[in-house]
């Protein structure tokens, strides 16, 4: 859908809430009055599918310098098996909180445009629920400030972050490092989601077969659906530091090789479970620790 046709589809549901809209980016954007955010999003939930929420932020990327709110929907939203390597919402209900924490001029808002969610309770606030999400830095803005050792680590993250979405068979069509972000413990997620999809419904593919200077358009490029190159990770990355660039390739070469994905695509049709990396090496129990444990 362009984003004129859901410009169009969005102002019939909701008079009045379309202030701009654009096909610019690498998906529709429009701009939508504040007033209206709430039933846009419920128009976009129960009319459009867009089940998942996956952000909503006073700036949606650094550098933008105005105040805009991001919401990016798929259809496939909540369905999505994760890993533990993609930006999730954690959702607490009917939590107490110090009222002493809030100003007053909050509190005040809090209580008069949310009453249905929030209420005071002595010196408590309560909410009916509560969204939040993981702080992030977007991976690009990152490595520009990072120490050397500290931005091999999330390149390194970077990696595993990968290999964890692949072993849930969710395959990210562009691996720019800007749709990925970063923790202060140098953890890396995946938050941009538009471009997800099912790794076993993705093409794969390779040029590194072809001669330097071969002419001819190669064979899989009539193929329907997304054809994926693996050999050309490292530029998707579009991380500018050559040694970066080098240590993602010499820890996690296999990625870019046709028969990593081809077997996890395998592993996946066949029922198999691939293992996950969810914290670093240094951080495993040796078997002699777990062994004099077990003794005591």
């Amino acid at each position: 859908m362009t984003a004129e046709q859901l410009a169009a589809a969005v102002e019939q549901a909701a008079p009045g809430s379309v202030q701009a809209h654009a096909d610019d980016l690498d998906m529709p954007s429009l701009t939508i009055a504040g007033e209206h955010l709430v039933a846009v999003c419920t128009y976009l939930r129960d009319q459009q599918g867009k089940n998942f929420l996956s952000a909503v932020s006073g700036v949606d990327y650094l550098g933008y310098g105005e105040e805009v709110a991001g919401y990016f929907g798929t259809e496939r939203g909540r369905d999505i098996n994760r890993t533990g390597s993609m930006l999730d919402n954690t959702i607490f209900y009917n939590l107490k909180l110090d009222r002493a924490w809030f100003d007053p001029r909050l509190l005040e808002e809090l209580v008069t445009a949310a009453s249905n969610g929030v209420r005071l309770q002595g010196d408590a606030v309560i909410f009916k629920y509560l969204v939040v999400q993981r702080t992030l830095m977007p991976l690009n803005v990152y490595l520009q400030g990072a120490a050397p050792d500290k931005a091999r680590r999330a390149i390194s993250n970077l990696g595993h972050c990968i290999r964890n979405n692949a072993a849930a068979n969710l395959f990210n069509r562009d691996f720019d490092a800007r749709n990925y972000g970063v923790t202060r413990y140098l953890k890396v997620y995946l938050y941009d989601f538009d471009a997800v999809e099912a790794l076993t419904d993705v093409k794969v593919r390779t040029n590194t077969d072809r001669i330097d200077g071969e002419e001819g358009i190669p064979d899989w490029y009539f193929e329907p659906g997304f054809v994926f190159l693996p050999e050309e990770i490292e530029a998707g990355l579009r991380v500018a530091d050559r040694q970066l660039r080098r240590a993602f390739r010499t820890e996690h070469g296999d990625l870019l090789t046709v028969r990593y994905w081809e077997d996890m695509q395998a592993a996946h049709r066949t029922g198999q479970i691939p293992g996950i990396r969810t914290y670093p090496e240094s951080c495993y129990l040796d078997a002699e620790c777990i062994v004099d444990a077990a003794d005591e």
